[in-house]
């Protein structure tokens, strides 16, 4: 009752829509009925899919429900939207959703939608062609609560492609779960965002990045990336078939970086990496 209640406060004043709107989804797949405790069972290939087919057989509904209810977040149980939210902030707690799954014995499924797009790609540096090539940043990603043995022996490490265009920092999902980096669970937090004309799903979860600077110090940093699910068949990988992860932005602001790219030898040098800022 106690995570009902927070969810009805966290809910925002519901708006009048223009025309009836159907709360329950066309087609009820298999993500709307399992439970949590059978969802985390599955393998990470089935859980994968499990989570794309709630957009692949659902996408116009949802779409239809984000742009009648003005929201960012549905809140979906058995297939029915419970709530909406225009932002992040109202949403409910972790706590609150694991509640209703318990109530209801059903996953709590939190549906986002991002406006927010990449600027697109033109040309670049990881070899993409004899005369083309991507910038890249080498990255390790760890889980934000390991030590630094954990660290050594079970991190990835990534010659990320590099895009001051892009707004994210995106990584393989299945490849964070297998390394346990990224817990195997339902996303609660899944966003269908754009790139190139196709569509792709990410859920958004904090990890440990750092970088070397040319001294050989490396530096950390605990930031929000989006972990996107079939990175294989993503956009992501249309421009580059063999990329591994991609960093943008966020990877100069927050550190911040000073990078050197050197389009002569082809080379990315992390020069030095400046203090962060203490935020007043």
């Amino acid at each position: 009752m106690k995570a009902m209640e927070e969810m009805k406060d966290a809910s925002p004043p519901k708006r009048k829509p223009k025309a009836k709107l159907r709360d329950t989804a066309p087609v009820r797949v298999k993500a709307f009925q399992i439970s949590r405790e059978e969802f985390i069972a599955l393998p990470p290939d089935e859980i994968e899919k499990i989570s794309m087919d709630i957009w692949k057989e659902n996408g116009k509904w949802i779409d239809e429900q984000f742009a009648a209810r003005q929201a960012k977040w549905l809140l979906v149980v058995g297939g029915r939207i419970v709530a909406s939210y225009p932002d992040d902030e109202s949403c409910p707690s972790e706590e609150a959703l694991r509640q209703i799954e318990r109530c209801e014995g059903r996953i709590a499924w939190m549906l986002g939608h991002e406006d927010e797009e990449m600027i697109e790609e033109g040309v670049a540096w990881s070899a993409i062609s004899v005369r083309d090539a991507y910038p890249t940043l080498p990255v390790g990603v760890a889980h934000k609560d390991w030590g630094m043995e954990e660290i050594r022996q079970r991190a990835l490490f990534y010659n990320a492609d590099f895009d001051t265009g892009s707004p994210f920092v995106l990584l393989n999902y299945k490849e964070l779960v297998a390394q346990n980096i990224a817990p195997m669970q339902p996303l609660s937090n899944m966003l269908r965002k754009s790139h190139l004309g196709r569509s792709y799903v990410t859920c958004r979860l904090p990890v440990a990045l750092w970088v070397e600077d040319e001294r050989g110090k490396k530096h950390r940093l605990e930031y929000p990336c989006d972990c996107v699910l079939n990175w294989e068949r993503s956009p992501f990988c249309l421009v580059n078939p063999q990329r591994q992860a991609l960093v943008g932005r966020p990877s100069l602001l927050e550190f911040p970086l000073t990078v050197e790219l050197d389009g002569a030898q082809k080379q990315t040098k992390v020069k030095r990496v400046g203090r962060r800022r203490k935020k007043k």
